[in-house]
């Protein structure tokens, strides 16, 4: 079977342990060369694709010498002693195995660690989701950090438990968190497909375990949270990756689904590059288009649409269009109004919250609305005006209310605060997260760290000052706004820097590469080497050893001097001599110019007083003084400094 782990023991140095995927772990005897004591983890029921991913993970324990720590594939992890010549008996670390079962199945390694504060000995173990650290003395779980292996896309919190929040993954899983409990880690993962991305997750408004989600090969389906399984797919696919996924009301499928399927009124709404489905929660029942239903008697969005957003009370939805407008419709989708967004296209929409924790009678913004798309500015609306209910005139608007700058590249994602009125987060993909007041159009805090572009963003349901952050890094970042010392992104040349560092180290650890392998290529010709039938002498003596090691050191300081000289590149010039002349200093540059001034003056003199084309002496230009002044005086002189050059 295959070996799992190898470890020393860290007080006999002639003792080794090995772990295989068979569920035993063998102490061996280097000087006796064999075997003197065995352990086989008692096995338990579970699948096949579960029995080929478990791995079985075991080290000394570095205190006790008779004592191995390991995983069991019931979940359990602690340690197994050897003291008693009968069968070794196994100490769960857990104070509640079965609440924590699946949990350590999948346990990739353990390693212990000294504590030079306290003189106590950690132990970090890690799976597939998180790393646990351990206090070996008193067999007590410290903390968690949980961890993902692709990048994160979105990031939603359910509107019936807050404390739920739902991380759509690029490794074709929706991890659930709880955040109540941050040392048990309520982790719980959805496991949809491995070769697709999930783009998009949305909670049902009314079910607390349904949860809808879109992938990257145009697929949409409805999970249970609670099973931990997909309930169904719909049979109707996108052809390219959805962006968009929601739930919302349709009063003209309500009446005809209510003598069917008897089911509720909600629907699930998708959206990919062009084309919009409206699917009924039937795994059999077929999507229907958007474009279809929508009445708008003048130009129609076929094909352009790129979000879809409900209002939050569900009397209005807003349409994102690839052309660059909004349009906005009653719940039966009748025409309202179009926005003229000043962008290529819409990728994001977001209406703020009806009610906040400031205003829970209603908030004075309700109607405002939030858009970016193609740009580095997010574009503010008031629709106040146009969802009046006695208005029934079509308006077109083209100009938004408020209009926040700040970011230096495209912006992906936005998140309203419930607690204040008018606080937003967006996410760019500078890297950058920043907190805006709208009502005042100012910055308030920005978070930069992040290695990729963010898009997910998330605030806090039960905190004001608390924000989720998702970014390409592959990192759920949970930061505060009152710890940020910045208030706006890093400019574009520190960016520009980093970048260009980045370029400079890549391109001297290719050189480097490059020097070893050519002085691997040399040694063979300087050092002769004698094999013999059980061990090989070197005749080099120590000094040519010493200028075989000077040799490579210049040849790396010649590597790296030659990428940076490539790097620092002069471009070239048409005029040489008049660029090295031009290079003065501000004192030089101000008698150039005077002297200038007095040549302009004597010439109109000259021509207003009629004399013959005699040059006062002021107004000649010496040899030395063609090449500064050519371009600037009259055309001899100009020909006089192409001479030079």
């Amino acid at each position: 079977m295959e070996i799992t782990n190898l470890c020393w023991s860290p007080l006999h140095s002639d003792t080794l342990l090995s772990t295989s995927s068979d569920l035993s772990a063998r102490i061996w005897k280097l000087e006796e060369e064999k075997v003197v004591r065995i352990y086989h983890a008692s096995p338990s029921k579970f699948k096949n694709d579960d029995k080929k991913n478990l791995k079985f993970y075991g080290i000394f324990h570095p205190v006790d010498p008779d004592a191995i720590i390991c995983n069991t594939p019931r979940g359990d992890f602690g340690s197994v002693s050897f003291k008693d010549d009968g069968k070794p008996k196994f100490h769960s670390f857990l104070s509640k195995p079965g609440d924590s079962a699946s949990i350590y199945k999948h346990l990739y390694s353990v390693f212990p660690c000294n504590n030079n504060k306290s003189g106590e000995y950690m132990l970090y173990s890690h799976d597939q989701f998180k790393i646990n650290i351990w206090n070996l003395k008193e067999e007590k779980l410290l903390g968690l950090l949980p961890f993902v292996q692709s990048p994160i896309y979105d990031l939603t919190v359910s509107p019936v438990n807050p404390n739920l929040l739902a991380i759509s993954c690029g490794d074709g899983m929706i991890r659930i968190w709880n955040s109540t409990n941050e040392l048990k880690l309520n982790l719980g993962v959805v496991y949809i497909h491995y070769k697709e991305k999930i783009h998009i997750a949305a909670w049902h408004p009314a079910d607390e375990n349904l949860l809808a989600f879109g992938t990257s090969e145009g697929r949409v389906g409805i999970a249970d949270v609670f099973k931990k399984k997909v309930l169904f797919s719909f049979e109707t696919y996108h052809h390219e990756a959805v962006y968009s996924v929601c739930w919302g009301p349709c009063p003209k499928f309500s009446s005809e689904d209510a003598d069917s399927f008897q089911m509720q009124m909600w629907y699930v709404y998708s959206c990919s590059s062009g084309s919009a489905y409206i699917n009924r929660p039937h795994p059999k029942s077929k999507a229907v288009n958007l474009d279809d239903l929508i009445e708008k008697p003048e130009e129609k969005i076929e094909k352009s649409l790129s979000e879809i957003c409900w209002k939050p009370d569900y009397t209005c939805v807003a349409l994102g269009s690839l052309k660059g407008f909004i349009d906005f419709f009653t719940d039966s989708f009748t025409f309202i109004a179009r926005l003229l967004v000043q962008l290529k296209s819409v990728h994001c929409i977001r209406w703020h919250p009806e009610h906040t924790y400031a205003s829970p009678n209603g908030s004075p913004f309700k109607s405002w609305i939030a858009a970016v798309g193609s740009g580095d500015d997010i574009q503010i609306f008031d629709a106040t005006d146009i969802l009046k209910v006695e208005q029934n005139e079509e308006k077109l608007i083209s100009r938004p209310t408020k209009q926040l700058v700040g970011h230096i590249k495209n912006i992906d994602s936005l998140s309203w605060s419930q607690h204040m009125d008018g606080y937003l987060v967006s996410g760019s993909k500078d890297g950058t997260a920043q907190v805006w007041n709208v009502c005042t159009g100012s910055c308030i805090a920005n978070y930069s760290s992040h290695r990729a572009a963010v898009y997910a963003l998330q605030w806090s349901p039960t905190d004001h000052d608390t924000i989720f952050s998702g970014a390409m890094d592959g990192s759920v970042r949970i930061w505060k706004i009152s710890e940020q010392i910045t208030k706006f992104p890093p400019d574009k040349t520190v960016l520009r820097r980093r970048k260009n560092a980045k370029r400079v180290s890549l391109a001297a650890a290719k050189m480097q590469t490059k020097t070893v392998e050519e002085n691997v290529e040399l040694a063979p010709e300087i050092i002769d080497v004698k094999h013999n039938e059980k061990e090989s002498v070197s005749s080099v003596s120590d000094t040519e050893n010493k200028q075989v090691l000077q040799d490579g050191c210049d040849m790396k300081k010649q590597a790296f001097k030659t990428s940076r000289s490539l790097k620092i590149a002069k471009k070239p010039t048409f005029f040489p001599v008049h660029s090295k002349g031009a290079r003065g200093n501000v004192e030089e540059d101000l008698l150039v110019c005077m002297r200038l001034a007095d040549m302009r003056c004597n010439t109109s003199v000259e021509e207003k007083s009629g004399d013959s084309v005699r040059v006062d002496d002021k107004s000649t230009v010496e040899a030395d003084e063609a090449i500064s002044l050519g371009l600037f005086t009259d055309r001899r002189t100009a020909l006089q400094m192409f001479d030079q050059q």
